[in-house]
């Protein structure tokens, strides 16, 4: 009995002496720094210039906590989970809400959503809402950052707020274009023409273009293009240049 009870103290001492050396291997050698992250299964860039986290530095030692409540104080985060995958890696999944437009990468013709930041976030095709604009003539090949293009931002907010005022004719916008460099085009269902006007003044082209329609009820048949570019002018077209 006394020879067991010695064991047994000894095995506790070597398996105390390992859990601190493991600790202080973990705490003082970059053996387990942190150096990813990948978010739903794609690289995560740039993400100690996004997160509270800290690149090169002990998984023991990250800031977690504010890492969560941060992530969690997002309207868009509905669940956060994340795990660590030894030796420099930090899993994260991210549940969040439906995208408000979708964004086709003119580069791959992959198909991703837009969130109410401008955020690229990916897509279950799945669960696509059809009823979301979608934007073309974009480069869209980061996740989780914005486009390149500073006007899919604006145009984005103009339609969030055309969304809440006039949501009838918000469902009727198909597609944004923006390929030319001087203008954006939309595509409205059940119309032949296009409208094309300024990224910068997107809801207030929108709001001339309908008020354009309501008082004048011009004959639009055969009617190609609308366009608002200019100031106190509307022209309309009958071919696409």
């Amino acid at each position: 009995m006394i020879a067991l009870t010695k064991k047994t103290k000894v095995v506790s001492m070597l398996t105390l002496l390992g859990i601190v050396a493991s600790v202080a291997l973990v705490s003082f050698t970059e053996i387990c720094n942190l150096q990813a992250i990948t978010l739903n299964g794609e690289k995560f860039e740039k993400w100690d210039k996004k997160l509270t986290l800290l690149q090169n530095k002990s998984i023991l030692r990250q800031p977690f906590e504010d890492f969560v409540q941060a992530s969690l104080a997002d309207d868009e985060t509905l669940k956060l989970d994340y795990r660590y995958s030894w030796p420099h890696t930090l899993m994260v999944r991210v549940n969040s809400i439906s995208p408000d437009c979708l964004i086709l990468d003119k580069n791959s013709a992959a198909l991703f959503g837009l969130d109410k930041n401008g955020r690229i976030i990916p897509l279950k095709t799945e669960t696509v809402d059809w009823e979301r604009p979608v934007f073309t003539g974009v480069s869209a090949s980061k996740l989780y950052q914005g486009p390149a293009d500073l006007r899919v931002r604006k145009v984005l907010m103009a339609l969030n707020k055309i969304r809440s005022e006039r949501v009838n004719f918000y469902r009727l916008i198909e597609q944004v274009d923006f390929n030319s460099k001087d203008f954006v085009e939309v595509s409205l269902a059940g119309h032949e023409h296009i409208v094309r006007l300024r990224a910068e003044v997107f809801h207030e082209d929108i709001n001339r273009y309908l008020d354009f329609v309501a008082r004048f009820r011009p004959a639009l048949d055969g009617i190609k293009v609308i366009d608002l570019r200019q100031d106190g002018q509307i022209i309309t077209k009958g071919k696409r240049a």
